[in-house]
């Protein structure tokens, strides 16, 4: 998780149960990542490849929407339009992974999770997001980078043979 700005005060119950809430969504990526490492069956692998893409395609166009929905603020045309444009991009980034076969799918999914810690990092430094909001969506993003580059690391050496 990327270390979050040095406050004057302990973090807030808010701040500590949505990273605790990032963290749990963050958890299928990663027993899913351990399942295609450890599981022994083509079939098997395939199959937990495949839930990976669906639940990180899911998980992307939720952080899109999260961040669409927060765009609606009272900010100026300008700002509203580049947040929902870029919310939309990530919303285009599920369906292209959803449409690609895994190898480049995933790389999608990697970028658009790469993106999005990206721009939550810049936003919490402008002070644009709150500081518990950055942090339950930087651990998801963290922890489905993690899985992803696992999943990856395993089609590129199953592939290599």
């Amino acid at each position: 998780m990327v270390p979050l700005p040095a406050q004057d005060h302990p973090p807030s119950r808010r701040l500590v149960l949505s990273a605790i809430v990032g963290a749990l969504a963050g958890l299928p990526f990663l027993a899913l990542a351990l399942a295609a490492w450890f599981g022994n069956e083509p079939a098997t692998q395939g199959r937990v490849i495949i839930a990976e893409l669906i639940y990180g395609a899911a998980a992307i166009a939720f952080l899109g929407g999260m961040r669409g929905g927060t765009a609606a603020g009272p900010y100026s045309r300008r700002r509203i339009a580049r947040e929902l444009s870029l919310a939309a991009l990530l919303g285009l980034a599920a369906v292209l992974a959803l449409l690609s076969p895994p190898i480049p799918a995933i790389a999608v999914l990697i970028a658009a999770f790469l993106f999005t810690a990206l721009w939550d990092i810049v936003s919490l430094q402008r002070h644009a997001i709150p500081a518990w909001f950055a942090a339950a969506r930087l651990t998801l993003a963290g922890m489905a980078l993690i899985g992803l580059l696992a999943i990856l690391a395993k089609l590129a050496m199953t592939t290599a043979i």
